[in-house]
């Protein structure tokens, strides 16, 4: 199953309702919700930095990780999320590789 990584800031009401919660299971949270649209948390890693999280998923496709974030922005929980895909950088460059000689710039 394809794997997405998910990177997110939590709000100031979340924050605010951790604190009322410390010990609030949040992988609990993601999986439920990431089941429901069939797939599982692998891993949360909470950062610093620009992020407050970083969590990978293994899901379906796509639009399975754009509905989870659909639905936890509209819940309120984060102020800003990203969603990101894991590449195979040899296999682009192998495919840039071969594509490198077939483009023409304007003008040349």
């Amino acid at each position: 199953m394809p794997k997405y990584l998910i990177a997110a800031t939590y709000s100031p009401q979340a924050m605010a309702g951790w604190i009322k919660e410390p010990s609030s299971d949040r992988v609990a949270a993601a999986n439920g919700a990431a089941s429901k649209v069939g797939g599982k948390v692998v891993n949360i890693t909470f950062v610093r930095g620009k992020y407050d999280f970083i969590a990978e998923f293994e899901l379906p496709n796509f639009e399975a990780a754009a509905a989870l974030k659909m639905i936890t922005m509209s819940s309120g929980a984060f102020s800003e999320m990203e969603i990101m895909e894991p590449v195979d950088l040899n296999q682009i460059a192998k495919s840039a590789s071969s594509a490198a000689g077939e483009y023409k710039a304007v003008g040349k």
